[in-house]
């Protein structure tokens, strides 16, 4: 694994308990950041009855998603969607997108978070988007 110093003199990296830490010629492992990161879309806003989630893999078909929770404003897990739930979508413009749909009309209206996870070979990525469900 490569590496990158940094250089940080003088510049406040932290603090704790009213005492200042600085950073001072650090190393730091070099980050490998995909030039393009998938993405969590959510339609329609605000959801009357069934909301679409589209996990958009950006042209990368290794992407698998691992599960999608969706909670209440309050934490508590609502809903678990496994990543086998999710389908490619049907459209010819959007051949990289996984979609699944979920009816709302049984939960009360007001704002939920839905946290989905993926994974690609060795990337882990994490995604939360606010749903607001006004029936």
């Amino acid at each position: 694994m490569t590496k990158t110093k940094w250089f940080l003199t003088g510049v406040l990296v932290s603090t704790f308990a009213s005492s200042l830490i600085f950073a001072q010629d650090a190393d730091l492992p070099a980050i490998k950041v995909p030039e393009k990161m998938p993405d969590l879309n959510i339609y329609p806003i605000p959801v009357k009855d069934v909301a679409t989630f589209e996990f958009d893999q950006m042209g990368d078909k290794n992407w698998v998603i691992k599960q999608m929770q969706i909670f209440n404003i309050l934490g508590v897990e609502m809903h678990t969607v496994p990543g086998t739930e999710f389908k490619c979508s049907k459209s010819l413009y959007k051949p990289c997108v996984l979609e699944y749909k979920l009816d709302f009309t049984d939960q009360q209206k007001g704002v939920y978070l839905v946290l989905i996870e993926a994974i690609n070979l060795d990337t882990k990525i994490k995604r939360t988007r606010k749903v607001i469900y006004d029936e």
